[in-house]
Formats: structure tokens, sequence, C-alpha cells
């Protein structure tokens, strides 16, 4: 399905606030709302999204379970890659498609 930045992932956040609460709060309930949340997609069809169309390699896997239990595994070059690519509203597909013309979020 497509998201936007005002997409609700998390007990009423957006994806905005909800990446918000990731970065700035290193909140880690917040990335597992993302890695979890069935609007966005199973951690296969993640894993997918990520690797065949942001472009991210094999070693960008999106597990299951929670903050202390994830098998999720990435490499410091695929963190940087997405998130250049987030901040300049870059991310193909349906990411964020909807409003790619949306000023830049304050981080």
């Amino acid at each position: 399905g497509k998201i936007t930045w005002s997409t609700d992932v998390w007990g009423g956040r957006s994806v905005e606030a909800t990446m918000k609460r990731m970065i700035i709060n290193s909140d880690n309930a917040a990335a597992t709302a993302l890695r979890t949340n069935t609007t966005i997609g199973s951690p296969a069809v993640v894993t997918n999204l990520l690797q065949d169309k942001v472009g991210l390699s094999d070693k960008t896997v999106m597990g299951t379970g929670g903050v202390s239990n994830s098998n999720t595994q990435s490499t410091t070059d695929d963190y940087v890659k997405f998130l250049l690519l987030l901040e300049k509203k870059k991310l193909p597909g349906s990411f964020f498609a909807a409003e790619s013309a949306r000023p830049r979020a304050d981080f």
C-alpha cells in the first residue's frame, strides 16, 4: 500500500511523528513500530522494498520481534543511504509518494 508522512502507524502517531521520536528521542519503541506496522508491510515485504526499490544491500533484513529480541540487521552504509534519501524526499515507490513536495521535517 501507499503510505505518507501523515499515515497513522503507532498509537495515533503519524509516520513523521514516529520518525521524529525514533531519531530525536532515540525511542526504540518508535523504531519497532515503524518496522512492524502492517500498514507499511510485513518484514519480508519491507525487506524487499528496501533492497529492490531503495537499493540497500542484502545485508539489510527486517526481522521480527521487539526491541530486545529483534533479528533485524543492516549496515552503517545502508543507514546513511536511507537517511540521505529520506532527507532529500527521494525514497522511491510508495514511500511517502503523495507528499514528496512537503517541506523537510525538522530533525
